[in-house]
């Protein structure tokens, strides 16, 4: 015979795992606000003691460099003899060499290169000097190769005259891809051989 059961009504119950509420007590609440002034006191005397920790190092690496720069300043200076003797001749002659062709007067040389080629309307691609020979003084005559690019042979030659008589053209080739300009395109090469007397 069929009999009927009520259904069981307490199945939420049985699915509850984190269990019945319970009441929190003063004391759970006075000991979790204890816990938190604790934690953020510990947190505090920390981020101090670090910062303290910081300042003393910083003390110390610059207590260091001081005594490293006055180690530097109380050791003994090298006497200038001794320097001195360090420089064989040549290398000796070579910086002499250096120092004369920095002081050679090089405006009145470059504004020379570049009026010569503003009147001949050539387009000035380098400009080296011959740094084996050697300077007098600082207002010796110094070798300076000059390259231009050109319209034409007939242009590289009044572009070398315009140098003056000390002036040589050593060389005239075309150029692989022609210089574009206003004026039209440069399709020749010039190198010139000038001893930099300024007119």
């Amino acid at each position: 015979m069929l009999t009927w059961r009520q259904p069981d009504l307490n199945w939420t119950r049985q699915i509850d795992f984190v269990g019945p509420r319970r009441i929190t007590s003063v004391w759970g609440w006075a000991l979790l606000v204890i816990g938190m002034s604790a934690a953020l006191f510990v947190t505090d005397q920390a981020s101090a003691v670090d910062q303290l920790l910081r300042q003393e190092q910083a003390d110390w690496h610059r207590l260091d460099r001081a005594k490293h720069q006055r180690q530097i300043a109380q050791a003994p200076l090298r006497s200038a003899s001794g320097a001195e003797a360090s420089w064989n001749t040549e290398s000796l002659q070579s910086a002499q060499g250096v120092v004369r062709l920095l002081a050679y007067p090089w405006a009145p040389v470059l504004d020379q290169i570049e009026q010569a080629a503003l009147q001949e309307q050539a387009l000035l691609l380098s400009v080296s000097i011959d740094q084996d020979r050697g300077l007098s003084d600082g207002k010796a005559v110094v070798d300076v190769k000059v390259s231009a690019a050109v319209q034409s042979d007939e242009a590289a030659l009044k572009w070398a005259e315009a140098h003056g008589p000390h002036a040589q053209l050593l060389l005239r080739e075309k150029l692989s891809t022609p210089a574009p300009s206003p004026q039209g395109d440069y399709p020749w090469r010039a190198l010139i051989s000038w001893d930099g007397v300024v007119r």
